[in-house]
């Protein structure tokens, strides 16, 4: 091997996963790790589900606000997606985009003073938004569980890591406190902790971060949920752990078939653990595609911002090309599509109407006046 070829692997290695996960770029692996021969990352990309499947989850225009001087402001407008049981989903996008609260509405917990103002959360047919304080007790964690941001601040701090999960079993089964301890160290081991025995005893803080992050796994698998919620959950972890935690979703996924929602604003995320995805902007869906199809073909403007700033081998540039201003504040674009004051094909139109959200074929949506050129016919998936 050349010099030339082993400085290529090492920064194959060493760069952030954005750069190592977008399907289009060309580096010298396989799909099992480092190879002589340049290939794209396609071979790591999750599989694709057809659409044809029957949906474990069904968001129907769901619409979450918050109270404010001049009245109720909208942070999330018109949502709507489905989720196949045993299938990998996204939800990207920027911070403040509104996907946290998505996903805390999908177990009915938006915080006071916020509310649901509307739409439908369908899981097995039945609307979750319905629900009864008893029956959301016994959905949560259950049938439905959430792995959320931070797990430092999410997990009790004056609580072992052993009470913590086995408060996560005994909630909806009724087992003794040895069967609950053994069930819990059973779980902690299933994520990979390598001594199990010694976390339980074990506090948050004296943990890593990628082990607080397994914990709260274990928590949310205790009740073997068909749908398992991660929120960022790569967030402030190095890239070898990150690889890890999405390795054993994906694992975890494929071995207890459940369904799996991952939250996220890394596009590196999406690409390595998902298989369709919705990209929200401003408290809305703009496009839904196969992960595929989005990094090969956007069709909105701000999928391709997205995509743009991402740092890329090969291409030599000093700067990265990031998308101007910021999001807009929520209740600013009420009657305008939301992207407007950063979009490079904007039109007088774009200001005085929101754009409806297209389906030219199946699987494949965007909610956008002038979209981008879509590919003479769909990437194969």
């Amino acid at each position: 091997m050349s010099r030339a070829e082993y400085t290529h692997v090492a920064c194959f290695l060493f760069h952030p996963s954005p750069l190592i996960a977008h399907p289009s770029s060309k580096l010298p692996i396989s799909s099992r790790g480092i190879s002589l021969q340049s290939s794209t990352i396609a071979p790591t990309l999750a599989p694709v589900y057809p659409y044809g499947m029957s949906a474990l989850l069904e968001v129907q225009d769901l619409r979450v606000e918050f109270p404010s001087a001049k009245g109720p402001v909208t942070v999330v407008e018109g949502a709507s997606f489905t989720v196949a049981a045993g299938e990998p989903v996204a939800l990207v996008g920027e911070s403040g985009s509104g996907k946290t609260l998505t996903a805390l509405a999908l177990l009915n917990l938006i915080p006071p003073p916020g509310r649901i103002a509307g739409g439908r959360v369908l899981f097995n047919g039945r609307d979750v938004l319905g629900f009864s304080p008893a029956m959301l007790q016994a959905f949560r964690g259950k049938e439905a569980a959430m792995v959320f941001q931070e797990p430092l601040s999410a997990l009790n701090p004056v609580m072992t890591i052993g009470r913590q999960v086995t408060e996560a079993v005994s909630a909806h089964e009724r087992v003794s406190k040895q069967a609950a301890l053994a069930r819990a160290e059973r779980l902690l081991g299933r994520v990979r902790m390598t001594d199990p025995k010694r976390i339980l005893s074990a506090y948050p803080h004296q943990l890593s971060g990628g082990m607080r992050q397994r914990a709260m796994i274990a928590m949310a698998l205790a009740s073997g949920p068909a749908l398992l919620i991660a929120d960022e959950p790569t967030t402030a972890l190095d890239v070898t752990v990150q690889a890890q935690v999405l390795d054993l979703l994906n694992e975890l996924r494929e071995s207890e078939g459940m369904a799996l929602l991952l939250i996220t604003h890394d596009l590196g995320v999406v690409a390595r653990a998902a298989a369709r995805v919705y990209v929200m902007y401003a408290g809305r869906i703009v496009e839904e595609a196969t992960v595929r199809n989005l990094f090969e073909a956007p069709a909105h403007p701000y999928t391709r911002g997205l995509l743009r700033s991402l740092p890329r081998l090969g291409r030599r540039e000093r700067r990265l090309r990031a998308i101007p201003g910021a999001v807009a504040p929520p209740g600013s674009f009420h009657a305008s599509c939301a992207f407007a004051p950063r979009c490079d094909r904007v039109d007088e139109a774009c200001r005085n109407s929101v754009p409806a959200l297209l389906q030219p074929s199946p699987g494949r949506a965007v909610r956008c006046l002038f979209p981008l050129d879509p590919p003479k016919e769909q990437v194969a998936p």
